[in-house]
């Protein structure tokens, strides 16, 4: 799982990980992604919106899935059910 985070949330998200619970997590800071650029100033949907096309550089499968923080998943997701017919919704 990669988790992006505002950089100042990085250090409580990185001691989580190495707590190496179930799966593998990797924390990304906000500005990695921008090259250390993000400016207060921008507008956060827009940084938000982003953040989810940028962070494919860091993914190492064909597709990804984004889920904000707000989002819980409950139940299975597989292949089948996210791509039908083998297709991208």
């Amino acid at each position: 799982m990669i988790v992006v985070v505002p950089d100042s949330h990085a250090f409580a998200l990185r001691l989580l990980a190495m707590l190496e619970i179930c799966f593998e997590i990797i924390v990304i800071n906000e500005s990695t992604l921008f090259d250390g650029m993000i400016q207060e100033s921008w507008n956060r949907y827009a940084l938000q919106m982003a953040i989810k096309l940028l962070v494919a550089r860091y993914v190492r499968t064909s597709y990804y899935i984004t889920l904000d923080a707000d989002v819980l998943v409950v139940g299975g997701l597989d292949v089948g059910l996210l791509l039908p017919g083998g297709k991208a919704m």
